[in-house]
């Protein structure tokens, strides 16, 4: 191997090995660890507890009606908790973009698109839902929300107790993201928003399985909006039977 200083005209052979090494050196994950933990106190989670606060009771509601929000997930399929979130952040908020994430590499049984469909049907037959769009979003959603003028990214959860560990993560990279990939991109705030408890033990996996008897539609009915149940049945029934 040739080691030379940068500032000189040479050759640098690096060994990839020691450099996977040196990324899991325990000085280097500590220092890591400093960072993230700095970062993450700079912006702690911003949580909206359930019951919600309706729009006449907040401050700065006709702030809210001049903001764009998004909420992203993978809504496979959505169910009467996301409906629920979509319902309040469109009365809350002027503009509201669903985003329906999309990894192109992955193998969908359900595409991304189909789900967007049945989201945008619930739209077009809800009276308080014209100010909302869903959107299909491949790579970054950050970089989606930034072009689209968003302030604000939703995440829907049960409570940070129980879902907090996993949305930690995903919060972190929300910041990480802009300020090293943008670069230097000013990171969009992540509010982490908890469901309604009646409909916290409901899945998307759970509405899946519902869908197995595709000759009773009874236990769809309890966990999916009726306005969407034959359009989920469809989809899932004929993928999961």
């Amino acid at each position: 191997k040739t080691c030379c200083s940068v500032w000189k005209n040479c050759t640098l052979t690096m060994d990839f090995a020691s450099i996977g090494n040196k990324i899991f050196d325990p000085i280097v994950v500590s220092v890591a660890l400093v960072v993230f933990t700095t970062i993450y106190s700079i912006y702690p989670p911003t949580i909206i507890e359930y019951p919600w606060p309706t729009p006449p009771e907040t401050s700065n509601n006709d702030d809210d009606k001049e903001k764009v929000v998004a909420i992203a997930g993978s809504f496979n399929p959505p169910h009467k908790g996301h409906f629920a979130l979509f319902e309040y952040l469109a009365s809350r908020y002027g503009k509201v973009i669903i985003i329906v994430g999309k990894n192109i590499s992955k193998k969908y049984e359900v595409q991304p698109e189909d789900r967007a469909a049945v989201i945008q049907e619930y739209i077009e037959k809800s009276k308080s839902m014209k100010n909302v769009r869903v959107q299909v979003v491949s790579g970054l959603v950050w970089r989606f929300a930034k072009r689209e003028g968003v302030s604000i990214l939703f995440r829907g959860i049960r409570t940070w107790t129980k879902d907090g560990s996993n949305e930690m993560f995903l919060n972190i990279l929300n910041i990480y993201g802009p300020i090293l990939l943008g670069p230097l991109v000013r990171p969009i705030p992540t509010i982490f928003i908890e469901g309604v408890p009646a409909y916290n033990d409901i899945s998307s996996t759970k509405v899946r399985k519902a869908t197995l008897d595709s000759n009773n539609k009874e236990p769809i009915l309890e966990l999916v909006p009726q306005e969407v149940s034959d359009s989920i049945m469809g989809l899932y029934g004929k993928k999961t039977s």
